[in-house]
């Protein structure tokens, strides 16, 4: 009994090594095949699809290196246009807010950097929201600019949003003055996004071209901060006084953050 079953072990052994020798001639041609005919063999192509998954991977982190590299910028052709779109954006963001984080070491003590979190804009009104409110140290009448100038005035504010009056809004009054002939008048909201200068004196120097900034004149604007540029200046017959037509200088549709203080 013992005997048999050596026997059949035996026999079992010698079919399985048959069975394994006759694979091995079998693969070794399948691969000898492969290869004359240009292709990967069996064994190349089942490691090629084990691997695949970390190669993609690495072509992923090869390619964010690309394009991450100031001396390699092949890599961001071969973006898709939104991507490359999106890169703009965070570019000029990025852009803004170095400026403002510079700005704000030359205001007063307290300035505050916020983000402009939305906005709302209809005919002869609009605004601006901030993303800090009275909880961060915001109040009712303070400065909001950027490095190019006056956005507008924070007229309300809870304690986590503060909402900021436009200058070219038509409920704006900003006391200005052109800084090359010292022309005073009251920089108010006008239509199309722009502002006007009022309240000037018939016999003024005031010309297109002339630079305005804030006169201090009033209780919440410091002087000295940028409004925009006369590019228009007529009589108005009704008050025999000039009227001056101002482009502002910050464009409040693309502000993305501001800096307020008092």
């Amino acid at each position: 009994m013992y005997g048999k079953k050596n026997r059949g072990r035996r026999i079992l052994s010698l079919l399985a090594g048959v069975l394994v020798i006759g694979l091995v001639l079998a693969l070794g041609w399948w691969q000898a095949r492969s290869r004359a005919v240009g292709q990967r063999t069996p064994v190349e192509r089942l490691l090629v699809e084990f691997l695949s998954p970390s190669l993609r991977a690495g072509k992923v982190v090869h390619d964010a290196t690309k394009i991450n590299d100031p001396n390699d910028a092949s890599g961001i052709d071969t973006l898709p246009p939104t991507v490359n779109s999106r890169l703009a954006e965070l570019e000029e963001e990025n852009r803004q807010l170095t400026q403002l984080l510079a700005l704000r070491e030359t205001l007063p003590r307290g300035a505050l950097v916020s983000e402009v979190i939305g906005a709302g804009f209809t005919p002869g009104q609009g605004y601006l929201i901030l993303g800090k409110g009275s909880h961060d140290g915001l109040e009712a009448g303070m400065m909001a600019v950027t490095a190019d100038g006056v956005v507008g005035q924070l007229v309300s504010v809870t304690p986590t949003t503060a909402q900021v009056l436009p200058l070219n809004d038509s409920a704006s009054g900003i006391g200005a003055i052109t800084t090359r002939s010292r022309v005073t008048g009251v920089l108010k909201g006008y239509r199309g996004g722009q502002c006007q200068l009022e309240y000037i004196a018939v016999d003024a120097d005031v010309k297109e071209g002339d630079d305005l900034v804030t006169s201090g004149l009033g209780q919440h604007f410091p002087r000295g901060y940028p409004l925009g540029k006369v590019t228009n200046v007529s009589k108005d017959p009704a008050r025999s006084a000039l009227t001056a037509t101002v482009q502002p200088g910050v464009n409040v549709l693309k502000v993305g953050a501001v800096v307020v203080f008092r």
